[in-house]
């Protein structure tokens, strides 16, 4: 029973190390690549820049949180709890804060981005630079939606978060297929060129689907705790 207990626990933490490990070689990789001119406007502007390197540092301090929770739960001593939990009520604020300001940032973009193509000018439709800063908003939403997660499910508010998720998905999806089209169209890139452009976007995407899975799960097991009660009355 230990045992199971103890691959309970480490299982959703293996998840989070990876995720943690997928940010920082993401995030500092692009930061590198925007100094060797390996990657081009719009994605070497100096705020792309720092989008990049802030997704490493989030990344750091998620793996740290990470690790400091399996240490408290395989030594169990007073102070590795104390270091945890001190650890994540930190967290939680500075990410509380960041994600809000995050998201907020990334809409006034896409708004600013949607406006520059409106009034002129830019010739086409930016698919390319609206998949990436729709990218940088899912990858804003890890954190709470893993606290989401871990809280008891209802109704309602499941409903809405896949009606959200399959949206999101489905803009996701259709503007990384936009973009890439119009990269091959424009510069003549192979297809499979351009859709490692798009790496990150499809990341996101898998991310959302993984959303998608758990939502219509929890919706049917409150849907069968639902007609339990019915018969047990």
């Amino acid at each position: 029973m230990a045992v199971d207990d103890d691959d309970a626990f480490l299982k959703p933490m293996r998840l989070s190390l990876c995720i943690d490990l997928v940010l920082i070689v993401g995030g500092f990789g692009l930061f590198v690549l925007t100094y060797a001119d390996l990657l081009h406007d719009p994605f070497n502007t100096p705020e792309m820049k720092g989008s990049y390197l802030a997704l490493g540092v989030i990344g750091i301090g998620a793996a740290v949180i990470t690790l400091l929770d399996i240490r408290a739960h395989r030594f169990g001593t007073e102070l590795a709890r104390k270091h945890a939990n001190v650890a994540r009520m930190v967290a939680a604020t500075t990410a509380f804060l960041f994600v809000v300001a995050w998201i907020a940032g990334i809409l006034f973009l896409i708004g600013a981005v949607i406006r520059e193509w409106h009034i002129g000018n830019m010739e086409q439709f930016p698919f390319g630079i609206i998949s990436l800063l729709l990218t940088m908003l899912v990858l804003a939403m890890i954190g709470p939606v893993t606290w989401w997660l871990e809280r008891p499910a209802k109704h309602t508010e499941t409903l809405f978060a896949l009606i959200g998720f399959s949206t999101l998905f489905a803009l996701q999806v259709a503007l990384a297929v936009l973009a890439v089209w119009q990269r091959v169209q424009d510069i003549r890139l192979p297809v499979w060129l351009a859709a490692l452009l798009f790496i990150f976007a499809m990341g996101a995407a898998g991310f959302l689907i993984s959303c998608i899975v758990d939502a219509v799960r929890r919706l049917r097991t409150l849907r069968a705790d639902s007609v339990g009660a019915v018969e047990k009355s």
